[in-house]
């Protein structure tokens, strides 16, 4: 694929443009310790997982769930726009071993 030193390089299957580099998962390098974590770019199936986790840390690094009667709350507002609007970007640490 051709690239104009000026333009991102995109890919038809992420939606936001790559302006700066992605970094590399641990598991691509074939002399890498396979249980090492990574950062990868957030897609909508990391959605379920960020919003429990804003759940579980949202009372000051505490669980929150107390405070709402809808669980999912937390993680819609604060963590979900940057997983599914085409100009937000998100990152997550994978942890091979969980």
């Amino acid at each position: 694929m051709s690239t104009n030193p000026t333009t991102p390089a995109t890919t038809t299957s992420d939606p936001i443009p790559n302006t700066t580099p992605t970094p590399t998962p641990s598991h691509t390098d074939p002399n890498a310790n396979p249980t090492q974590t990574y950062i990868r770019r957030a897609t909508p199936s990391d959605s379920p997982a960020l919003s429990r986790i804003c759940l579980l840390t949202g009372d000051a690094g505490q669980s929150a769930a107390p405070l709402h009667t809808f669980g999912e709350l937390p993680g819609v507002m604060y963590a979900e726009p940057y997983v599914h609007m085409p100009s937000a970007g998100g990152f997550v640490l994978v942890d091979p071993s969980l």
